[in-house]
């Protein structure tokens, strides 16, 4: 399922609890996400749409271990008919103020 989300090119940027850099291509850690065995819930905070460009913040909570809990900005483009996320931009949950689980939901 993670490959036919991502476009092949897809990128990721993302900051972990200590606040440091990493990036590179989703393709080259695909497989330790699909193989991860943990239970987690999605929560779907914004979406934005117009035509084929989309973004969608969304919370990725580990219910059992906060510190494995990020939260996403995802880039989306539909491509013939087709969703396919173009980039992903995280940050530790402990990093994302009002979007971490266990937060009431402050406007921006």
């Amino acid at each position: 399922m993670f490959r036919e989300a991502f476009h092949p090119s897809a990128r990721i940027s993302f900051t972990g609890p200590d606040g440091r850099l990493q990036e590179g291509l989703i393709v080259d850690g695909i497989e330790g996400w699909a193989n991860w065995d943990t239970k987690v819930s999605d929560r779907m905070l914004a979406v934005i749409q117009a035509g084929d460009v989309a973004t969608v913040l969304l919370g990725f909570d580990v219910t059992d271990d906060p510190a494995r809990c990020w939260v996403d900005v995802h880039s989306l483009l539909r491509i013939d008919g087709i969703w396919k996320i173009m980039n992903k931009t995280a940050t530790h949950a402990s990093r994302a103020d009002w979007a971490a689980a266990g937060t009431a939901h402050r406007p921006v």
